[in-house]
């Protein structure tokens, strides 16, 4: 919904006849592929008319995702065309990522690491009352994604035990705070040990470092008896080698979902142990962003349970960069921010 400059110049008639109205100029952070390889650069953009069905939102901060694209809290209605929303102008929101027909907000649509953005007035939805506009940031995608592995497709149940693969990050600390707010019992594998001191401490919970050698026995040793020492609900967002492992510590009748492979797929070994699978009644499921009204529901779940998303840092808009470094080294303990508060 934004229209970069380039695009304008010696087409002042052709904007015209396309009844399209420039407000004034805003800044953008912009990704470009190149021949020579990807690059992203802030660029000036013009605003464009608010169409029916639409709303105009100030972004006030947005975070970082390993998609590659950016999702948003965002903040002050300015404008909404469409009177069922009217309710909107001058309040604080969320933006549902997901538009029409399965595009996602920041790719191939325009994201929201810019001062304002169109959208969909429909995919508009209150920001929770406890939360600053940097902790809402965090929510939409890692949240949704979250909400919809663990609850929607894991059917996690109170009082059992689930195992969140792979934490530290934004996804990572939501499964956490979401399976304990449930009523689960909740434990956890990361690769440092500062992040293993830190969420130990900070949601009470056990974990064990997958970079050690038999971190299957080790965690089974901190798995109350009574649990006999596996998991109903295994989340997982790395993939990669451990597969075999993850369900190997499944319960009979147990669950692994996964929502992602940052250790690329599974390794053949996996196969090999395929009667695992049928023989322990076992469900595999991916999983993705929830639909709507499921995240409706995670997000009434984050008011009734006052759940505070864990943010790593935040820093202003022009410094995003170092936002992005941060992440590519996975140095990061829960979401990275960028504030647009002037």
């Amino acid at each position: 919904m934004l229209i970069p400059r380039s695009e304008f110049a010696g087409h002042k008639d052709h904007i015209l006849n396309k009844n399209i109205s420039l407000i004034k100029v805003m800044k953008a952070f912009v990704f470009h592929q190149f021949h020579e390889g990807p690059k992203v650069i802030f660029e000036e953009r013009f605003e464009k008319e608010v169409p029916d069905g639409y709303a105009c939102v100030k972004i006030l901060a947005a975070s970082l995702n390993h998609r590659g694209d950016n999702y948003i809290m965002g903040s002050d209605v300015e404008e909404v065309k469409d009177k069922k929303y009217d309710y909107l102008v001058g309040k604080q929101v969320i933006i549902y990522p997901l538009l029409g027909f399965g595009d996602i907000l920041g790719g191939p649509n325009d994201g929201t690491f810019c001062e304002k953005i169109i959208v969909p007035a429909e995919n508009l939805i209150a920001k929770p009352y406890h939360l600053t506009p940097e902790q809402a940031a965090a929510i939409p995608v890692a949240g949704s994604t979250s909400y919809q592995a663990l609850i929607v497709r894991g059917g996690l149940r109170a009082g059992e035990t689930v195992l969140i693969t792979g934490s530290g990050g934004g996804c990572g600390l939501f499964l956490i705070q979401f399976a304990k707010a449930f009523g689960a019992n909740v434990f956890f594998t990361t690769g440092q040990k500062y992040k293993q001191n830190f969420i130990e401490d900070k949601f009470n919970v056990k974990g064990v470092l997958y970079t050690e050698e038999n971190w299957s026995d080790k965690l089974k040793q901190i798995v109350p008896k009574e649990k006999g020492g596996f998991f109903d609900l295994i989340v997982d967002s790395s993939g990669g080698k451990f597969v075999p492992t993850y369900l190997d510590i499944l319960k009979r009748s147990g669950r692994y979902v996964f929502f992602g492979q940052t250790l690329g797929p599974p390794s053949n070994e996996i196969l090999k142990n395929w009667s695992t699978i049928y023989v322990k009644c076992l469900s595999i499921m991916g999983s993705d962003l929830c639909n709507f009204t499921d995240f409706k529901s995670m997000i009434n779940f984050i008011i009734d349970h006052k759940i505070v998303p864990s943010i790593d840092s935040v820093v202003p808009f022009d410094q995003i960069m170092d936002q992005f470094i941060k992440m590519e080294r996975r140095e990061q303990i829960g979401k990275l921010v960028v504030s647009f508060a002037k």
